[in-house]
């Protein structure tokens, strides 16, 4: 062999072993981004799987709590922890995304050592192009659900506020209200089963007590107004979160029944004052009696002579028609007796 074949195979000996130390050294980048690139992928699938178990667990929560709220009942902060539950989970959607971008951050680098590699080659192979990653349609379709269910949660949330709140002031001024009509129908009760006193002075002292307790029972009405109010605020809040009319009723029937009661109660307290006029003017008190109206009439006039101007404020302005209101009526109560008072002295 001469020197020439020699320095032939020398020369090829030296390609092939730079060809091996390429293909090593390619191997052991390829491997390193491989390894990297099953690492992250194994915390994207990890983190995937349980995000899906969690959003449908959640899924099936809402619907279930939807059918429990729709029903009336006050689930208000259990639903406000949900509903944070909820919120919380965007940052584990977050760390998702991330894993998935970083896969295919690691793919891309992947692929552009293995072009780079078949470049070397003797045969030059061609250059492989990137395909879409299945990962973003992933992450597209889970991110589309849990948003779908934020808005919903939040959208109820929404519907929700304040509901805890409304229910609660309308359970204190209902019982507030029916804790003193109660009341007041016993007092009532006391005063319309006492027969009619023949002599004036004892007339005259059940007509006192009449007086009084309808200048009260007058006075409390804003208790009925109160409870009334909370229970139509109540009810236009449980109609905006789709509770339905039957779980609606018994509230509506509740300040009903509250607000009959209390007009049956000052009907009877005005039929019982009446009466009661009717048997003072036939006792032949007339004197007695028209004293009586004449200083009734002067607390009357002083209340009407002492309204002060009117004022700006909402809640004020409202104060003074109730108080008008109230005059009003208790001269409308006092017409018949007037009527009769007055044929009284005409006969007399």
């Amino acid at each position: 062999m001469n020197k020439e074949d020699i320095n032939r195979i020398l020369k090829d000996c030296d390609a092939l072993k730079k060809r091996y130390d390429s293909t090593c050294d390619h191997s052991d980048r390829l491997l390193r981004r491989l390894a990297s690139s099953f690492e992250e992928l194994h915390k994207f699938r990890t983190e995937l799987s349980i995000f899906k178990k969690w959003l449908e667990s959640a899924q099936r929560s809402f619907i279930e709590r939807e059918k429990v709220l729709k029903s009336g009942k006050d689930q208000t902060d259990s639903f406000r922890d949900f509903t944070n539950e909820v919120i919380a989970h965007q940052a584990d959607l977050r760390f998702i995304t991330m894993a998935s971008q970083r896969f295919i951050d690691e793919s891309k680098d992947y692929l552009l050592s293995l072009n780079e590699f078949r470049a070397t080659l003797p045969r030059r192979l061609g250059h492989l192009e990137a395909s879409e990653s299945r990962l973003k349609s992933e992450v597209s379709e889970v991110s589309d659900s849990y948003y779908k269910l934020l808005d919903r949660v939040n959208a109820l949330n929404d519907r929700l506020s304040g509901l805890g709140d409304k229910q609660r002031n309308f359970t204190d001024a209902y019982d507030k209200a029916n804790r003193w009509l109660n009341e007041a129908k016993k007092d009532a009760k006391r005063i319309l089963d006492e027969q009619v006193a023949a002599e004036p002075r004892a007339i005259q002292n059940q007509l006192d007590k009449v007086r009084d307790l309808t200048a009260d029972v007058n006075s409390q009405g804003r208790l009925i107004e109160n409870a009334k109010h909370a229970g139509r605020s109540l009810l236009d809040t449980l109609e905006q979160i789709g509770v339905s009319p039957s779980e609606r009723r018994p509230i509506e029937d509740n300040i009903r029944q509250l607000d009959n009661d209390y007009k049956d109660l000052v009907k009877n307290l005005n039929d019982r004052e009446r009466k009661l006029d009717v048997a003072l003017l036939q006792a032949g008190k007339f004197q007695d009696a028209l004293a009586s109206v004449e200083n009734w009439l002067s607390e009357i006039e002083e209340m009407v002579a002492n309204q002060k101007p009117l004022s700006a404020d909402y809640n004020v302005v409202k104060a003074q028609l109730q108080e008008q209101k109230f005059l009003k009526k208790m001269l409308l109560d006092r017409q018949n007796s007037m009527i009769s008072l007055t044929n009284m002295g005409k006969d007399l």
